[in-house]
């Protein structure tokens, strides 16, 4: 990397003493790193949402728009994965919060209420950091194993996060195994519904939102409960199972 022994050293080759840490002539220094650093992030993270990992061209698709000599990116990065790991673990952290926070079921809702405002608030919160969960849906997948680990444990707190506000909806002082079953399949069935939704042409999202989250809602409260049914009523035919409607709505219009 000959780039980054010539724009690192300059001071050494001219017998300068290297600043001190906590000195004012360091402080500067480390200012236009974290400068630099985030240029960086906004920059890949604008990249991989559109392209992916494998299709961003480095110096064309980050360095050059975030105005990043290429020695200066080895300084923070060894490489593009790298980048992207940094990329989802800034985000992750906001995204997580902005989540649970969207998901927290509200004392005295009906289970209307609850399961409709928890999708109105996350597909909200998807739209704030949609470049993030391009990346997470597109990437997962990639044969990468610190990528796969990062989406692993993203969708295992999202589970958690699930588990614990169906505990206190069913007012559980433990974890049931229906519960954690009810947990899994939403966060696996949101998370389709979200990456169908952010793949739609832009101009069809908003129709596409309401009919996704009546969708959800309508799933959500009709399927969960069925988990804990016994096998011998499914088996029943299904002429004589009555379909009810879990938001007291005919012909699937709202009201």
């Amino acid at each position: 990397m000959s780039e980054l022994d010539t724009s690192s050293n300059s001071s050494r080759d001219n017998g300068a003493p290297s600043p001190r840490q906590g000195s004012k002539e360091a402080q500067p220094r480390r200012s236009n790193a974290q400068a630099t650093r985030e240029r960086l992030l906004e920059a890949g993270r604008r990249a991989f949402a559109r392209r992916g990992l494998t299709g961003t061209n480095l110096k064309l698709d980050v360095l050059e728009p975030a105005g990043v000599a290429v020695g200066s990116f080895y300084h923070q990065f060894a490489n593009k994965t790298e980048l992207l790991l940094a990329v989802l673990e800034e985000d992750s952290r906001d995204l997580q919060a902005a989540l649970q926070r969207a998901q927290e079921p509200r004392p005295g809702r009906s289970l209307l209420d609850i399961a409709r405002d928890s999708y109105t608030a996350t597909f909200d919160v998807v739209e704030q950091h949609s470049d993030t969960m391009r990346i997470l849906f597109r990437e997962s997948a990639i044969d990468d194993e610190r990528v796969q680990q990062f989406a692993h444990r993203e969708q295992k707190r999202w589970i958690e996060i699930l588990t614990h506000n169906f505990q206190r909806i069913a007012a559980s002082d433990r974890e049931t195994p229906e519960i954690a079953l009810a947990a899994e399949l939403i966060s696996v069935l949101t998370t389709g519904a979200l990456a169908h939704y952010l793949g739609l042409p832009e101009q069809e999202r908003a129709a596409a939102r309401e009919r996704l989250i009546d969708g959800l809602v309508r799933l959500t409260l009709g399927g969960v409960p069925a988990l804990g049914v016994d096998e011998a009523t499914l088996a029943h035919p299904f002429s004589s199972i009555a379909v009810s409607d879990p938001a007291g709505q005919k012909g699937g219009g709202r009201t």
